[in-house]
């Protein structure tokens, strides 16, 4: 491992802002075991000195991502009455879990003190063996890895959802995917993630620029039309009608926006790694409250406006609506659009080296062997073949965040505080709420997404073999 960079700090000795905000999957990635982990960032993060506010800010950026882009669909989905409560109750399922997390780490960290011979865990993995044995590292390796590949595949949809829109639907959807198949699988057999790392940076900037061009582009739908929040509403200037939902239209639709919703907080699989880095560990749970609250807002923010712009005809990623001139309502609205897909194609193009990195690493510790070609251009070649087969973003995010995400972010989280710790009686009733929260995400999530799927399949040209051409935003087809 090279020893970190004297151009890491500034003529005054603080870290620069890479450093401040180094991104948690870049940590994960350099917490790996593999020969070819990315370097420290910087002589703070080597030591644990990230402090409590950067990492509060490292947790919120990790959040808004790629699940901003679902939140105004989410409330289309569920409706004006249900949507925010159930935004605000996910975030505190989400909040407990990392707390539950947090008090399992303070315990395993005073028992290495006390000369227990074990240290505390720096990985979600590690925490997986202390709590529940090798058996139990094996499994959660196995569900970790399998949502980084879907985690990878949703950075594939969008990167080729959005150099569609720019492109103007010059190359299709199917086509820009294989094009950037070609530089992706050699970063990822190439594994070096320096470049990449130094960039990472602009995960923050992108984060930022998701919520306020949706918030900013859906206020500016909505007041153009002058649109009342419940009542049918018809465009005068293209004579298209859209209403806004009151409530869902069934209770299992639910299970899909609770689903949705946790794997836009999701952050529990960095938390470990997040915790190693900071200067005053004890103080995570801090930093949990403060990036969930944050990560509340923003999305709060982002679905009321989001939804009130473009009611129940919003895309299931709100980028489609804003970058289509017949659906946008306002020019204001469509450049914003435009300029969203920009950052998200940016943002793809510097994490999704990063997600392979830790895919890579994390399988290839399961297969017991260090850098593999062979296995990394595997893993590419799958992510872009689902990509290719299966473009339908909200369908995918709710599948893997459903079957896996509800383990990695609620189930796992509280089994290992169970395990470690035990229960008082009022920690053991609000875990029981959040399993039960994750039991509905599992079972209902799935079968709607499920569902939702084949009926976008059967109804969108799913099939690459006859439609491969076709692209894949309405507006170009």
């Amino acid at each position: 491992m090279e020893p970190p960079s004297q151009s890491s700090f500034i003529s005054t000795g603080l870290p620069s802002l890479h450093s401040f905000f180094e991104p948690g999957l870049v940590q994960m990635a350099r917490k790996s075991k593999s020969h070819d982990a990315i370097p420290f960032a910087s002589t703070a993060a080597q030591v644990g000195m990230t402090s409590t506010f950067a990492t509060t800010m490292n947790l919120t950026t990790a959040m808004v991502g790629a699940g901003v882009l679902a939140i105004p669909k989410l409330f289309s989905l569920a409706g004006w009455y249900a949507a925010p409560v159930m935004l605000l109750f996910s975030g505190w399922t989400m909040a407990e879990s990392g707390i539950a997390m947090s008090r399992t780490l303070d315990l395993l960290d005073e028992r290495a003190k006390a000369g227990s011979g074990k240290s505390c865990p720096q990985t979600y993995d590690g925490l997986a063996e202390l709590a529940f044995g090798r058996a139990g590292q094996l499994v959660t390796r196995v569900i970790v890895n399998c949502f980084m590949l879907c985690f990878a595949t949703v950075l594939i949809i969008l990167v080729g959802s959005g150099l569609e829109i720019i492109s103007g639907a010059w190359l299709p959807y199917r086509i820009w995917v294989l094009i950037v198949y070609v530089p992706f699988v050699g970063v990822a057999v190439l594994g070096n993630m320096h470049i990449f790392s130094r960039f990472a940076v602009v995960g923050v900037i992108a984060s930022i620029v998701y919520v306020f061009a949706i918030a900013n582009a859906g206020f500016m739908a909505g007041a153009s039309q002058g649109a009342p929040l419940w009542v049918t509403h018809v465009d005068p200037n293209n004579d298209d009608t859209f209403t806004y939902s009151l409530a869902p239209a069934s209770l299992g639709v639910l299970g899909k926006v609770q689903a949705v919703m946790l794997f836009g907080y999701g952050y529990q699989y960095m938390l470990p790694t997040v915790r190693a880095e900071m200067a005053l560990p004890h103080e995570l749970p801090y930093a949990i409250y403060g990036s969930v609250g944050l990560g509340a807002v923003f999305y709060m923010t982002v679905g009321v406006l989001g939804y009130y712009g473009w009611g129940d005809a919003v895309a299931d990623m709100v980028a489609t609506t804003m970058a289509n001139q017949n659906k946008c309502h306002c020019p204001g609205a469509w450049m914003t659009g435009f300029g969203l897909s920009v950052a998200v194609v940016a943002n793809v193009v510097v994490t999704f080296p990063i997600v392979a990195q830790c895919l890579a690493t994390g399988v290839e510790t399961v297969l017991d062997t260090t850098h593999s070609s062979p296995v990394r251009f595997a893993l590419v070649t799958a992510i872009v073949v689902v990509g290719l087969c299966c473009p339908y973003f909200l369908d995918v995010v709710g599948i893997f965040s459903a079957l896996l995400g509800t383990s990695i972010f609620l189930f796992l989280p509280i089994a290992f505080h169970w395990r470690v710790q035990g229960q008082g009686y009022w920690a053991a009733l609000k875990h029981t709420v959040v399993v039960v929260a994750g039991l509905v995400a599992l079972i209902f999530g799935f079968y709607e997404s499920v569902s939702d799927l084949i009926i976008s399949v059967n109804k969108g040209g799913g099939n690459p073999f006859t439609n491969f051409m076709r692209p894949l935003n309405p507006q170009f087809q």
